[in-house]
């Protein structure tokens, strides 16, 4: 590591519930990275798994594993519970299902003592992994700016200041500059964290020299329910820091408003026509879309399906965090807490 710091101590910390399928794989890779393996803590915090995933955790012969309980069983708590029990300088948020590429934490390092307004590193792309036809159709459709909009956090062009990272290796310090993650928050956590973290006039960078391998959603039905959390708890993150935290944000529920209001709304108006304009034009960009990822017709329409889950559950979830929070003031509804693999 040209530069870096192989003195500073990490914390890895794996939140995690039942991943026996991933879990090792995980660990492993962190211990696999060009940083000395006796300045690297991993703490998995375990949402009280009954898959086997503790057992097989038990199994592994490095002395630096320890494994946390998180009784509440979301992934905020699982965050908190590890940043509170760990003594490094340094502490990393690794995903059960992500795999971070050898460098990660050396060229981190290297990149926040450059720049001590740097608090939190992550890395600028990601390359996401699959098992079936449905998980690859997802996949690639992640990657595309159709999904998600341009600046996806996911795939970084250059290396640079950002308003959110994946994956975050943070200087310990933060938490006592700006607190800890909020418990409220299934979904979101890290885009309220990092927003925090901005808000105190610190820096969040991305650097297209670090990348991750990750194991993504493998049916419509959990792509769908993700997104729709996403979209709700957004609303929450807004409410609480009193504005709208980026745009984009708003493209899908105005979209959905308008695929469930606009006909009538133009037929009153007297011109139905623009409604079905602007319906085809979407239309035809998720077809266009398609035809360029997709190498077969199944495949085709798999993209085009995993398009209008991304946009229609992260719509509707706004929606609904619109009616809930901003209309009735309520608190997160503990039925989007309940977190999709």
């Amino acid at each position: 590591m040209e530069g870096g710091n192989y003195t500073s101590s990490v914390t890895i910390i794996i939140p995690c519930r039942n991943e026996k399928n991933y879990i090792l794989k995980s660990i492993e890779g962190a211990f696999n990275l060009d940083y000395p393996r006796d300045k690297l803590e991993i703490l998995v915090v375990d949402g009280m798994s009954d898959d086997g995933t503790r057992e097989l955790i038990s199994e592994l012969n490095y002395p630096n594993v320890k494994v946390l309980d998180n009784i509440n069983k979301t992934t905020p708590y699982a965050f908190n519970i590890g940043i509170k029990n760990s003594s490094s300088e340094y502490v990393m948020i690794l995903g059960a299902r992500s795999f971070i590429s050898s460098n990660y934490i050396s060229e981190a390092i290297t990149i926040m003592e450059a720049n001590p307004q740097i608090y939190a590193v992550g890395n600028g792309r990601t390359e996401y992994i699959y098992a079936t036809e449905i998980g690859k159709a997802i996949a690639t459709a992640t990657n595309s700016k159709m999904a998600i909009g341009p600046n996806n956090i996911r795939n970084i062009d250059k290396s640079g200041y950002v308003q959110d990272v994946e994956n975050p290796l943070f200087r310990k310090t933060i938490f006592d500059v700006i607190g800890y993650f909020d418990e409220e928050l299934t979904r979101n956590q890290d885009d309220d964290f990092t927003f925090r973290i901005k808000k105190a006039g610190l820096k969040v960078y991305a650097s297209d020299k670090i990348s991750c391998r990750y194991q993504g959603r493998e049916t419509y039905s959990n792509l769908f329910k993700q997104y729709f959390q996403y979209g709700y708890f957004k609303v929450y993150v807004n409410k609480k820091h009193k504005t709208v935290t980026t745009f984009r944000q708003l493209v899908p529920p105005i979209f959905v408003l308008f695929v469930l209001l606009g006909f009538p709304f133009f037929y009153f108006i007297g011109v139905v026509s623009l409604f079905w304009s602007i319906l085809f034009i979407y239309v035809f960009l998720a077809f266009s879309e398609s035809i360029r990822l997709s190498g077969s017709l199944k495949e085709f329409f798999q993209i085009q399906y995993a398009f209008y889950n991304f946009h229609f559950g992260y719509g509707f979830g706004y929606l609904r965090g619109i009616f809930h929070f901003l209309i009735l003031n309520r608190k997160p509804s503990l039925k989007f807490q309940i977190l999709t693999r």
